[in-house]
């Protein structure tokens, strides 16, 4: 038996980026369609063999012959192959993988150049410099990947080697040789080897459990059964293997969630029909639980699993800074190329000048001196020459500090939880970096700001409030409720039939998915466990379900209700509906809970006066920040039952459109319902979210709060968040038209131009509310523009009813109209994923919705608090760190090469090579390689307590001054500053003319010097640039300063230089240089000269223009606190008014601050709000509706300067005081 940790740890981890090649077996596929069965089997062939099968078969829907293995034998087997390289394409695969990369390409073209004679006049084993350079970066990329291949492969074997048993003559056999059609034995806590269809249990009703932990780390059980005619037919094996007929169902795909198919049974000479969906379906890599034997037939092996077809590779993400870089790379291989250019122009217009006037040398005095094809030889010559220009291991470099900066960021105690033993989860490292340029937080309400443990509060009953401790005069006890139960029940149980609260708690003990699990409620909703034990404490006590009953103990009396259909929830219908016959008068009964909107539109005429009253208390629910869900029901007649179940069933077995037909037949007989009331339950939030949303506040980052609650829950929210605190108008938009919608929008953008006027700033403490509904005349429409412009506007946005769709629409909307700022989604559910996968950086919460959104992130927690330290510490240290690193490495990498753009006016431009280049190959891996890193892994300019304590600081990040193109150029310029300093100094020196000892220095000597010195000043100016050395570093410096002289010697001695052929020119270079006093002196004066002004602009900056960051720096050497500089203004001991302005709604009175949060802060400023109580938010919009045709849609009047009124031509009116 394989433990399950054991076999999905890769996934847990997120190692399994590449799954399956598809190129060859999908030609082949092609192939096979056109000529037949032939090519087919060869493809069969390499997907068994080879694990190449990513779509093995397309079809529409696959048809699976039961206990007919020829008929299944196109599928492909249950191997599976995660692994990314292969005997047979290792060497092909990471080869084109690499060079597909244009550094590695350039350098490979350069490399072969130097070996030309015509081009590089150098004949010695120093030619080989720039591919032993390429080599060792290639090769430290191929033990990376090896490293991680290898244990992708032991991981393969270990699950292909697990055994399974199959019934009928196979017996025993391995996961790997699982064939589609196959049915096989599972035992309670055995793995689920491939993607099976439940035949047959060893309960009689058919009933299995199973655990679906590792697939969305959900630990509750979930219920499976078998249909009553495949349990009949396979729950014996002699009877199994004698079945004939055959299993349409989906065609492979990854939604994991979504099942659908129908079977067909010769029974008798009859084909029977029936049904299979998402009851009947087992997903490889569950669990079966608390079930002693189950039958399964295999109808996805292999890549055609779910679990498989969920680990393909994501999109791959670059950071902002990534993408800078390519850009900045590009500029600088032009400069390479326009001063190659300039140097071949000014040879050619020499040469052909002098053969002119014949003052050519005697040695070029020829009639082809100045041959055009010697010059376009040169400007390969020179392009070699200064190669360097483009560093080929920038991008190395910074993968190997984005892989120690992941490490570290997991190591950080402060993101480990107990309660889960979760540590951060760094899924996508080469994001770390752009988590230090955030604007925008898109963040989801339940379960990522909540802690999503649901505690049940209050019913709504036949205009009766009930409550554990009623608080309002018009709420009654629990206690009574019960007890008026219990009488209801002890006189007869058929004479509460009828009654509300009597069908009330039918309809929650009933209408669930929960399961009992060691005398536990559990389920996928922690809603529906709150309910129904909260139901279970009123007497009403669900004792479990079969698939064709549900059993529920009244008051001590059990009564088991025949189960007919059920209706599940799904995000588009937004309720869940049973059908059920009554064990007391055999009636049919149909039970409905959900959305109130939803249930509203369900009901029956005459119900107005009901509805208005509910919607009024759920209302006031809302905006205390409760859950409401909203119930009714009906008796249906026997021959309608039998019409629609006629037609149901019909609709279950379609190909085509099924889901589509399926909820239009349901909502046939969700109608003419009646009211039953209402719960109400609480979802607290998690600890120190405010104090987090805050910080962000301060940094600069904006949050949008997309939500599916009612509107008043996210206003409740918002309130609750902190982020409503200093909003003075919260403009609401909830509208049923395009036209009503601009209206609106245009009428709050007109108020903000106002005060924007008048404040001068282009934010004001405006806050946007807007619902699913309204977003439709939106999102992928023009005024998509105009809606991320309210929300630069405002101080924060609350979406509410939105559907997961609108939550990725509405992060596509910003990343379209808004493209220089960096978006940022967090979520914990499976409706989060689009949204995380469409912004720049997604996060995932672990939590009780499972971990399908910790696999659609880049970084994954559990709770919403660490995203305050992943930001403001970790994202802001690893921007400026990547950010130093990438334009120090291009710095350096232009320094050095510039040498021989100086030397082309000494040499003629000749193409005389200046530095050796095993010297020039070596300097950007090896010599110049290491320090960067160090600098981009431990650099930090302050402690985490204080970048924490003034999130202030984190803004320069958004604004991405330090990757700016005027910092480029900071660095561009002083490349060519320094490059000269160390070129010139030894020029002005007659350093290659005779020493104080008499010797002749020399070419070589010459060229030694000045690429030393150019090692030397790069060298000094990395500890410039790094904010903070700690001793590790510091000695790491010194190790490579060192090096540069000690390394310097080994390359020049005779065994080296000489007896190898490496570099004979050089023979004793360094020792001769190292022996002159001269050579000391003028290298401290270059780095004197180089670095100098550098210092000096850091010492002006600091004293004359210094920054946020500058000024915290001094506060933390004082040793000073935010409380100690800014206590009016800390964080978390924000003043806050003792009363606030009363808001009235349909005649009932609550605090402002409870709903829509009134704020004095200490200026003393406050805002005043008339409101006009009308029926509904969205009824008082629709009596304020204006189109653009209406003149007078809109007029701001200036009384002075502190006060605003906007009028509008309506019996409404509201007045706005804003204070300054």
């Amino acid at each position: 038996m394989i433990g399950s940790d054991d076999i999905y740890r890769q996934l847990d981890e997120g190692k399994q980026p590449y799954l399956f090649d598809h190129t060859y077996v999908n030609r082949f596929n092609a192939a096979a369609e056109n000529t037949g069965k032939r090519f087919h089997r060869i493809s069969r062939f390499l997907g068994s063999r080879f694990g190449l099968v990513a779509d093995s078969v397309e079809e529409e829907r696959r048809e699976i012959a039961l206990n007919d293995t020829a008929a299944n034998s196109r599928y492909p087997s249950n191997k599976i192959r995660t692994a990314k390289y292969y005997w047979y394409n290792a060497a092909p695969k990471f080869l084109y993988e690499q060079f597909s990369r244009f550094a590695n390409l350039y350098f490979l073209f350069v490399g072969v150049l130097y070996l030309i004679d015509s081009i590089t006049p150098s004949t010695a084993g120093s030619r080989f410099g720039q591919i032993i350079s390429l080599c060792i970066v290639i090769g430290i990329t191929a033990v990376k990947e090896g490293y991680e291949d290898f244990w992708r492969h032991r991981e393969d074997g270990r699950l292909n080697r697990s055994k399974a048993q199959v019934l009928g003559s196979k017996g025993e056999c391995k996961w790997g040789e699982l064939r589609v059609g196959d049915v096989i034995r599972l035992e309670d806590q055995d793995l689920v080897p491939a993607d099976i269809v439940l035949v047959a249990s060893c309960e009689s009703d058919g009933l299995a459990y199973i655990e679906t932990k590792q697939l969305d780390g959900e630990s509750n059980l979930k219920v499976k059964f078998a249909p009553p005619l495949f349990q009949e037919r396979f729950h014996e094996e002699s009877n199994a293997v004698e079945v004939i007929g055959s299993v349409e169902c989906d065609h492979p795909n990854d939604r994991i969630y979504e099942f659908s198919g129908f079977a067909t049974l010769k029974i008798d000479g009859k084909d029977e029909h029936f049904p299979l969906g998402l009851d009947q379906f087992l997903p490889r890599g569950c669990k079966l639980r608390n079930t002693p034997w189950i039958h399964g037939l295999i109808v996805n092996t292999g890549a055609d699993t779910k679990i498989a077809r969920n680990n393909k590779p994501k999109p791959r993400k670059r950071s902002t800074l990534e993408k800078r870089l390519d850009i900045f790379l590009v500029i600088t291989f032009l400069t390479q190329v326009f001063l190659v250019i300039i140097i071949v122009g000014i040879s050619a217009a020499s040469c052909y000048a002098n053969e002119r006037d014949g003052t050519l040398p005697w040695y070029l005095s020829s009639a082809d001196a100045c041959d055009p094809f010697d010059f376009f030889l040169l400007f390969f010559t020179y392009i070699a020459a200064t190669a360097n220009m483009v560093p080929l291991a920038l991008y190395v470099s910074m993968e190997i500090a984005r892989l120690f900066q992941a490490l570290f960021m997991g190591l950080d105690d402060n993101f480990y939880d107990a309660d889960r033993d979760m540590r951060l989860s760094v899924r996508t490292s080469n994001l770390n970096e752009e988590c230090g340029n955030v604007s925008y937080l898109f963040s989801d309400k339940t379960g990522t700001l909540t802690s999503n443990c649901m505690v049940f509060k209050k019913f709504v009953i036949d205009n009766g409030i009930y409550e554990e401790k009623p608080i309002d005069d018009n709420a009654e006890s629990l206690e009574d409720l019960r007890a008026d139960l219990e009488a209801i029940n002890r006189v007869d149980a058929k004479h509460g039939n009828g009654r509300p609260s009597v069908e009330f708690f039918r309809l929650l003990s009933m209408c669930n998915s929960v399961v009992i699990e060691e005398e536990k409620y559990v389920g996928t909703s922690p809603d529906e466990v709150a309910l129904v034990t909260a139901c279970k404490e009123m007497g009403y006590e669900f004792e479990g379900r079969t698939n064709k009953d549900m059993t529920v103990n009244v008051c001590g009396r059990s009564e088991t209700w025949e189960l007919l259909g059920v209706l599940e929830f799904n995000s588009s219908r937004k309720r869940m509906s049973i059908i059920v016959r009554s064990p007391y008068d055999g009636k049919i009964r149909i039970y409905c809970k959900g959305a109130d909107f939803v249930i509203f539109k369900l009901l029956a005429e005459g119900q107005d006066e009901e509805t208005h009253r509910l919607s009024g208390v759920l209302d006031r629910f809302a905006a205390t920040g409760l859950r409401t869900l909203t119930m009714c029901y009906r008796e249906v007649e026997q021959d309608e039952f039998n019409a629609w179940y006629q037609e149901f069933s019909k609709t279950q077995v379609l190909t085509e459109g099924r889901e589509a037909a399926l909820e239009e037949v349901a909502t046939r007989i969700e109608s003419n319902m009646t009211l039953l009331g209402a719960t109400a339950i609480e979802d607290s939030l998690q600890e120190q979210v405010p104090e987090t949303l805050k910080a962000l506040e301060h940094a600069g980052i904006k949050t949008w709060i997309l939500t599916g609650d009612k509107q008043e829950t996210a206003i409740n929210i918002g309130v609750s968040c902190g982020l409503l605190e200093d909003v003075l108008n919260l403009v609401v938009i909830n509208e049923d038209s395009f036209e009503d919608v601009e209206a609106q929008m245009d009428r709050a953008i007109g108020v903000w131009r106002s005060l924007r006027e008048m404040m001068g700033k282009a934010s004001t403490n405006f806050g946007l509310v807007i619902d699913g509904h309204t977003l439709q005349f939106v999102l992928k429409t023009e005024l998509e523009k105009k809606l991320v412009l309210l929300g630069k506007m405002c101080k924060t946005v609350l979406a509410c009813r939105v559907a997961p769709k609108q939550k990725t629409e509405l992060v596509e909307a910003v990343r379209t109209w808004d493209k220089d700022k960096v978006t940022m989604a967090i979520g914990d559910g499976a409706n989060d994923v689009g949204m995380i996968g469409a912004a720049h950086v997604g996060v995932g919460i672990v939590g009780v919705e499972g971990v399908e959104a910790k696999l659609a992130s880049d970084f994954a927690f559990t709770r919403f608090r660490f995203l305050q330290r992943l930001l403001l510490v970790h994202g802001r240290w690893n921007y400026r760190r990547m950010t130093k690193m990438a334009l120090y490495i291009i710095y350096k990498s232009i320094t050095v090469a510039l040498l021989e753009v100086y030397f082309a006016f000494y040499n003629d431009y000749s193409g005389q090579l200046f530095v050796d280049p095993m010297l020039a190959g070596l300097y950007n891996v090896l010599l110049s390689a290491v320090l960067p890193v160090v600098l981009g892994v431990y650099d930090r300019d302050m402690p985490a307590n204080y970048a924490l304590m003034f999130p202030e600081v984190y803004r320069r990040g958004q604004q991405r001054i330090l990757s700016g193109y005027r910092s480029f150029l900071w660095w561009y310029g002083l490349s060519f500053y320094q490059s000269a300093i160390s070129f010139f100094f030894p020029v002005a020196a007659d350093f290659e003319g005779p020493q104080f000892n008499g010797r002749l220095i020399g070419m070589s000597g010459f060229a030694a010097t000045s690429f030393t010195n150019v090692l030397t000043i790069v060298n000094f100016q990395l500890l410039l640039t790094a904010s903070s050395w700690n001793p590790y570093t510091f000695i790491l410096w010194i190790f490579f300063t060192t090096f540069i002289f000690y390394g310097g010697l080994i390359f020049s001695s005779a065994g080296v230089a000489f007896d190898s052929d490496l570099s004979p020119l050089w023979l004793n270079t360094f020792q001769e240089i190292y022996a002159s006093w001269g050579f000391w002196l003028l290298l401290l004066a270059t780095v004197v000269a180089g670095c100098g002004p550098v210092l000096l602009k850091q010492y002006l900056q600091r004293q004359e223009f210094p920054h946020e960051k500058t000024i915290v720096q001094e506060l933390m050497k004082a040793g000073l606190t935010r409380e100690d500089v800014l206590p009016e203004k800390a964080i978390a001991e924000e003043d806050v008014a003792e009363h606030a302005p009363v808001l009235e709604r349909r005649g009932v009175e609550y605090n402002l601050r409870d709903v829509l949060m009134f704020h004095y802060d200490n200026a003393g400023g406050g805002m005043h709000q008339q409101y006009n109580p009308v029926i509904g938010i969205m009824n008082r919009h629709r009596r304020l509706k204006r189109t653009l045709s209406d003149s007078n849609l809109q007029q701001v009047v200036f009384t002075d300067h502190n006060n605003v009124e906007e009028q509008t031509k309506s019996r409404h009116k509201r007045n706005i005081t804003v204070g300054f």
